[in-house]
């Protein structure tokens, strides 16, 4: 088990380790989709299988997200609250899962008949200080937002903690959707509204694709795309009372 922590190099360094190792299989959430190092992994025909971030290039059995229509139900709710300035704190450009939230952030805008501003648009690592450090940047505006879509659960947990060090009130000054559900988020305060992604399935398929493909290496490979679900809460001034309200994407 290793964990790259969002740097090519230390994913390198564990792939040549694993390949030394001479290992049946490799689950890889790459760290970029032109990750040499997982082509040097699929070359020596260790069976893999990208999880979450696609493998451009790279014929692979792939189990991800839908993230453009995730991030398009969290920007479409803001809009529906009323909210026409909503920012985007994203991820790296060269991660699949970032530009997809991306898209799905801007297709929402376009479709309810808002312009895309860039001065709304930040760019993050998928770290929690990128999402303080972005957030705080779109709360010093002369016009700031009314709502921040933030592309995953660090990220957020950088936005809120912007918006509490600026004395905001959360929903009445600045409403907030994260990417990832987490145990923590119905404790917070108000409770997260998120966009809630099936973990476990994403697992149990990633590992099941793996498994066959190490009995059958030279079998087709598949690309499984699992839906997420927008997960209400108060974060965006929709009182909900005791329960939490989900609102199960269906496609």
């Amino acid at each position: 088990l290793c964990n790259s922590d969002e740097h090519p190099a230390k994913e390198e360094l564990y792939i040549r380790v694993l390949m030394g190792e001479k290992v049946a299989g490799v689950i890889i959430s790459p760290t970029d989709e032109n990750s040499t190092a997982a082509k040097a992994l699929i070359e020596s025909r260790i069976p893999v299988v990208a999880m979450d971030r696609r493998l451009c290039h790279l014929d692979v059995d792939t189990v991800i997200v839908d993230n453009v229509q995730g991030a398009y139900d969290a920007v479409a709710h803001l809009i529906r609250l009323g909210h026409c300035r909503i920012a985007l704190i994203g991820g790296p450009v060269q991660i699949t899962t970032a530009r997809e939230r991306q898209e799905g952030y801007e297709k929402a805008l376009r479709n309810y008949g808002l312009a895309v501003d860039e001065t709304l648009v930040r760019v993050g690592d998928f770290k929690q200080d990128s999402g303080s450090c972005t957030a705080g940047e779109l709360l010093a505006l002369d016009d700031p937002p009314t709502a921040i879509f933030a592309a995953n659960n660090l990220m957020t947990l950088g936005a809120l903690n912007a918006i509490h060090e600026k004395g905001l009130n959360i929903p009445r000054d600045v409403a907030i959707v994260g990417f990832d559900d987490m145990p923590w988020a119905p404790s917070l305060d108000p409770p997260l509204t998120t966009i809630s992604q099936p973990t476990y399935d994403m697992g149990r398929t990633t590992a099941d694709l793996l498994l066959k493909k190490i009995a059958d290496n030279n079998r087709e490979n598949v690309e499984i795309k699992l839906h997420p679900t927008l997960i209400v809460r108060r974060s965006c001034g929709l009182r909900v009372g005791k329960e939490v309200q989900t609102v199960v994407v269906q496609r």
